[in-house]
């Protein structure tokens, strides 16, 4: 009977949140508000989920609440430490936010569990860039390029091709600075 009843009461949870729209659906319409609300519901129903705390900070992030992002992500990566969307979601947050220190700790992480991933270099690039040390700078943008051909499963093609007008910008700078 108890068994019975908590199957009931789960299916009437997982129907709940498919009436209201799932968060990850309500992230993709755009609706970050929303979407906070329904992944916050998903915890209760799955505590401890890392790819809700990643959703949870993008939207955070979409909002301009960079310090809940970050925590979001950070929690994320405290379930999952390999997980690579919160590590690029970190990235692009301590890029946005001029933090170069977390951005190359972030890269360096990137680089250890995706060394065929190009943003991780990248970073490390921007980071070397920003220091003047141009010669090493060069050489990590060079890494990322190499890279960035790759079919990337991580990426949606919008995404890549943000990234990839980056690099090439990160590059130009480079070699109008005499390093390439």
């Amino acid at each position: 009977m108890n068994t019975l009843l908590f199957i009931v009461c789960l299916f009437l949870g997982v129907a709940t949140l498919a009436a209201e729209g799932t968060g990850e659906d309500l992230f993709r319409a755009g609706e970050y508000r929303k979407a906070i609300d329904a992944f916050d519901k998903e915890l209760e129903q799955i505590p401890g989920d890392p790819e809700i705390y990643n959703f949870l900070g993008a939207c955070y992030y979409q909002l301009g609440f960079p310090a809940e992002a970050e925590d979001c992500y950070l929690n994320s990566l405290k379930l999952k430490p390999d997980y690579a969307f919160p590590h690029l979601n970190l990235a692009l947050l301590y890029l946005d936010l001029g933090e170069e220190e977390k951005l190359w700790q972030t890269g360096q992480k990137l680089v250890e569990y995706y060394p065929d991933f190009f943003f991780g270099y990248l970073a490390q690039a921007y980071c070397l860039f920003q220091k003047n040390l141009l010669p090493e700078a060069g050489r990590k943008a060079e890494e990322a390029y190499c890279r960035i051909s790759r079919k990337d499963p991580y990426l949606r093609e919008n995404d890549r091709n943000y990234l990839y007008l980056l690099l090439l910008e990160l590059r130009r700078k480079i070699r109008r600075a005499g390093s390439l």
